[in-house]
């Protein structure tokens, strides 16, 4: 015996695949609901249908596909027995959908006939690369105290030649990088807004002669290197590129439909 399915497995598909064939052999024939036969075309349909538009990686059996089929079948009968068929709403839906499918299926078919290559996919990596300004990173330590007299008076110090990574470990209130000789690492300018300015001043192996203030505190920084941030590789990019090229072949084919069609603007 069959078991009825919960409804949302039948509601989520209903609109996957073609209606039942109403004049098949018999030899094709699986399931006859009332006087409409379900063939095996109606099934094949339905499961790549199916597959097509539903998340799930677990694949239904047959029967689970059949019974799923029975469940539209049945529903559908009652609808038109209803009348449901010809309520206006369901006409314009029915249209709404029947147009956005031949629309995807129209920019499916251009696509398909006007493919990107891998040539042109490097072509605008290549303009987009030439556009791009290239951000650069700084490695930098600093020293981390409450009060600007604090990081005056360890300028001071840098300045009579004691070295920033012991003053960092002796004095800054950094823990974390205090640890590490004062070292942050790697960080884009954007990173601490407020070092941004200073960054773009400093000389490598230069210290800030100037405290530098921060809602943590008052900073004394330290340049230790300065680099450019490598940009997303080709390939990284490549699908994105694709998208990018076939939205402006969208345009352009729109574009040209709408020069070429004979339009009047009524009311």
């Amino acid at each position: 015996m069959l078991k009825p399915l919960a409804s949302t497995c039948v509601l989520s598909c209903v609109l996957l695949s073609p209606l039942p064939s109403y004049a098949a052999s018999s030899a094709e024939a699986l399931v006859k609901v009332n006087d409409t036969i379900i063939t095996q075309q109606d099934y094949d349909n339905y499961a790549k249908a199916r597959d097509k538009h539903t998340r799930s990686d677990k694949i239904p059996n047959k029967a689970t596909l059949i019974r799923e089929l029975l469940q539209r079948e049945v529903i559908r009968q009652d609808a038109v027995r209803k009348g449901l068929d010809q309520n206006p709403e369901f006409q314009r839906d029915i249209k709404y959908i029947e147009d956005n499918l031949l629309m995807a299926m129209s920019m499916h078919d251009y696509l398909e006939k006007h493919p990107i290559d891998e040539a042109a996919l490097q072509r605008e990596y290549e303009t987009q690369l030439a556009g791009l300004k290239i951000p650069n990173e700084y490695q930098i330590r600093h020293i981390l105290v409450k009060t600007e007299a604090e990081a005056n008076s360890i300028i001071v110090d840098l300045k009579q030649g004691q070295p920033f990574s012991q003053l960092a470990k002796e004095k800054s209130i950094d823990s974390g990088s205090a640890n590490k000789a004062g070292e942050l690492g790697w960080l884009s300018q954007s990173a601490v807004k407020e070092f941004g300015t200073v960054l773009t001043t400093l000389e490598i192996g230069k210290y800030t002669t100037t405290p530098v203030q921060s809602q943590y505190g008052w900073h004394v920084i330290q340049l230790d290197g300065m680099r450019q941030v490598p940009p997303t590789s080709f390939e990284n990019v490549k699908n994105e590129l694709l998208v990018r090229l076939q939205n402006q072949q969208m345009n352009e084919y729109v574009g040209n439909l709408i020069k070429t069609s004979d339009i009047q603007i009524i009311k």
